[in-house]
């Protein structure tokens, strides 16, 4: 039941497609080990790669079901709770790389201004291309059964800064 989105996402190809072109995520046919892992590296915490981003960084499912980035970089950490929560944050923002400044973090009008840029920035980008942001992605929440709120960006992107935050803290081990 816990990986239930998952499964209705891989069950749709074309869906599958769309999500990597509109939030840059693929999901993989299977849950596997991280790419890296020949490498032997090893972290904080036990983790399982589910899904792909554009540059080669995975999505992982942390052994407590919360979500962790492992990007192409090399930086690790835990982006969300719950797939759930993870693709709400994700269907709004696109790309979470726009949301990883800390300090967007530290004053509540910061973040509430940056959102509301962010926002229209994005659209107008939509507008210029003759599609309209608030559809696609309302459509695409829509088929998830997730929220479509774009009102509420500010607080989905808290919840991915307490997320990244929060003890246990995951991370890389030498």
């Amino acid at each position: 039941m816990k990986h239930d989105l998952r499964e209705r996402i891989l069950k749709n190809k074309e869906f599958n497609r769309l999500l990597m072109h509109e939030c840059d995520i693929r999901f993989y046919e299977e849950v596997q080990e991280v790419q890296f892992s020949e490498n032997h590296e090893r972290y904080s915490i036990s983790c399982k790669a589910f899904a792909q981003d554009a540059s080669g960084g995975e999505f992982v499912f942390l052994e407590d079901d919360s979500i962790g980035l492992i990007s192409s970089e090399g930086d690790v950490g835990r982006i969300a709770e719950s797939l759930e929560e993870f693709l709400t944050f994700l269907i709004h923002v696109g790309n979470i790389f726009d949301f990883s400044c800390k300090h967007l973090y530290k004053n509540q009008d910061l973040l509430n201004a940056y959102c509301n840029g962010y926002l229209s920035k994005i659209r107008e980008e939509y507008r210029r291309k003759n599609k309209n942001w608030d559809d696609i992605r309302s459509s695409i929440a829509k088929k998830l059964s997730l929220p479509f709120l774009p009102n509420k960006l500010a607080e989905f992107a808290m919840n991915f800064y307490h997320s990244a935050t929060r003890e246990p803290v995951w991370f890389f081990v030498k």
